[in-house]
């Protein structure tokens, strides 16, 4: 058995747990993803917001010849 003073990983020691820089690339791993969802996300409604704008001024723009057309 390897000395756990010489021990590069957690694996080495023969203890089954997670060395604290693992913990850490795991927990970056995830906060980077979260951050990459609430961007996707925010572009996303944007996107929403700017298309519901468009279709608005076309409605008004089709309401107003509506109104100039003879009847």
């Amino acid at each position: 058995m390897i000395d756990p003073a010489f021990a590069g990983h957690a694996g080495e020691t023969g203890v089954g747990l997670p060395m604290p820089h693992d913990i850490m690339s795991g927990l970056a791993l995830v906060a980077g993803l979260a951050l990459l969802s609430l961007i996707l996300l925010s572009l996303t409604a944007w996107k929403v917001r700017r298309i519901e704008r468009r279709l608005q001024h076309l409605e008004e723009q089709l309401s107003q010849i509506g109104d100039k057309l003879p009847r």
